[in-house]
């Protein structure tokens, strides 16, 4: 495991958690059948045009699900998925069908799969995971909400300890 598909792990459980989706994703250089290409994991920020790729050798048009839904079907993206997401039909012809996002928000955060052989064939999968600028950070150094916790909580608690433990110890001189 690579420690990029490591980090996508640690975003996805925290970010993404309510899926609970136990990821296995394959290697996407390598061909396993008709599927030629799957998705990759992807981190994006929000605003971001976003394309999951998944290309084929088969006729039969792929299907794309996001969570469990199927959102690209028979050739077409579904109706009341038109608004955000589409498929380029110029390099669907040749066996490519992109999934592509226009403008990333939270909403698009979560497992992507695409399934060759208009759904009854392979199948790649893939965690999409969109964040905010604040808090997006490079892999292995902690991002400023972080830092601002840790700070918080070194140099306030203790002085409120020492506060408490004060009046403690005023008030028991006090009453002897």
């Amino acid at each position: 495991m690579t420690d990029k598909d490591k980090e996508f792990e640690t975003r996805a459980r925290t970010t993404v958690c309510i899926y609970m989706v136990v990821c296995v994703c394959l290697n996407p250089g390598i061909s396993y059948g008709a599927l030629i290409r799957g998705p990759e994991n992807t981190m994006a920020v929000e605003g971001e045009r976003v394309t999951l790729a998944c290309e084929t050798n088969l006729t039969e048009p792929v299907q794309w699900h996001f969570g469990q839904k199927a959102i690209f079907y028979e050739g077409t993206i579904l109706l009341d998925c038109e608004s955000r997401f589409t498929v380029n039909s110029t390099t669907a012809i040749n066996g490519q069908y992109h999934l592509e996002i226009p403008n990333a928000s939270d909403w698009y955060n979560g497992f992507y799969k695409c399934i060759d052989d208009n759904g009854h064939g392979e199948n790649r999968s893939a965690w999409l995971i969109v964040t905010d600028i604040e808090t997006t950070t490079q892999p292995g150094k902690p991002n400023k909400n972080t830092c601002t916790a840790v700070t918080v909580v070194a140099v306030v608690v203790p002085i409120v300890l020492i506060v408490i433990i004060g009046v403690i110890l005023f008030r028991c001189i006090t009453k002897k």
